[in-house]
């Protein structure tokens, strides 16, 4: 079959991508590899949690932020289906006064817990989490209801002929195409020969403790951690509640980060080389003093990110072939809102 516009990747940012574009056109197709396909394709929204945040250090994030939890809700309406969950989203920040400028910014008080107090000068009143996988799903819900076709295969090459490129997908027919969007994040072939993103391998560790009913569920950010070795650390303090249990989810922003110096190193992280994370008894020895010692660790599982040099989402047209990635980290509370926008950047 031929379409207008094929979408590479389904992903946040492939499914954002995809809903957007179907608002305006109906000749549109999607593919996007199941997580593990092939022993090769793998992606960090095999997760159940991304944070969410409208304060952010650099503008540019923020305003992206506001507006795509507004798209959040409106998309929650309209396809029935929870995707984001409203919790307290505590920092601790180096620089605290600038950062209480901000509107969406709450002083640490006498409100908050005696857990809180010490820990953390500032709350954005506006956070959470969203799960992803449910926010991709809802996005290809609304997609699908528009007529759009998903394909759940990784394509495994893209060729052109004159003005036409023909997708050859791992399984399944193939199809040719006007438009090819790609939003393959670490997997972009294109922006990584090219120098356009540093792939970087992390872990997220989940540990599970008694239920402090007291304390309830929030998020966090601590830009001052003891270990030396990071920049900062984050974290879901309860927010999977059992009877009497609750599990926490910890990750960490290194200095120096662990490179992922090709696709191969990529696929080989998430089949186990994740086990080899340099920092992992820094890591523990944060959420030990973070817990109290009340926890017992449940796992340590992979994840990735595409960084760029300028810190924003590699955008790029050649042609019709057009390149998206580089979420930086902070794409995932961003991805209906940067998919307008990069739109409209490649002019479409």
């Amino acid at each position: 079959m031929h379409f207008n516009f094929a979408v590479i990747g389904n992903g946040l940012l492939g499914s954002a991508i995809l809903d957007e574009i179907s608002k305006d056109h109906s000749s549109v197709v999607g593919y996007g590899a199941n997580y593990g396909t092939a022993g090769r394709y793998f992606s960090s929204h095999e997760d159940d949690s991304r944070l969410v945040r409208t304060y952010h250090d650099d503008h540019y994030w923020e305003d992206l932020a506001i507006r795509n939890l507004q798209e959040i809700r409106a998309l929650e309406k309209e396809v029935e289906m929870k995707v984001f969950y409203d919790l307290p989203v505590y920092y601790n920040r180096k620089d605290n006064q600038d950062a209480l400028l901000y509107a969406s910014l709450q002083p640490i008080g006498e409100q908050h817990s005696e857990r809180v107090r010490p820990l953390f000068n500032a709350e954005d009143i506006e956070g959470g989490f969203l799960d992803p996988k449910r926010y991709i799903k809802a996005m290809n819900r609304r997609s699908i209801r528009r007529g759009i076709n998903i394909y759940p295969t990784a394509v495994t090459s893209v060729t052109q002929d004159r003005e036409v490129y023909q997708l050859i997908p791992l399984t399944g027919q193939s199809a040719s195409t006007d438009i090819v969007i790609d939003t393959r994040g670490a997997f972009s072939e294109e922006a990584f020969k090219q120098g356009k993103i540093t792939i970087v391998g992390k872990v997220l560790i989940y540990t599970t403790a008694p239920l402090d009913v007291e304390e309830g569920s929030f998020c966090f950010i601590d830009s001052s951690p003891k270990q030396n070795v990071f920049q900062n650390a984050y974290g879901f303090f309860q927010y999977q509640k059992l009877e009497n249990t609750a599990i926490s989810k910890f990750g960490f922003t290194e200095l120096h980060y662990e490179e992922l110096a090709s696709i191969d190193k990529l696929i080989w992280w998430f089949q186990g080389g994740y086990t080899e994370y340099s920092y992992l008894q820094e890591a523990l020895l944060y959420i030990e003093e973070f817990m109290g010692g009340s926890h017992k660790l449940l796992s340590v599982k992979p994840c990735a990110l595409s960084l760029t040099s300028n810190g924003k989402p590699f955008v790029e047209r050649k042609g019709n072939y057009i390149t998206i990635t580089g979420g930086n980290g902070n794409l995932a509370k961003c991805s209906q809102a940067f998919a307008q926008e990069a739109l409209h950047l490649v002019g479409l």
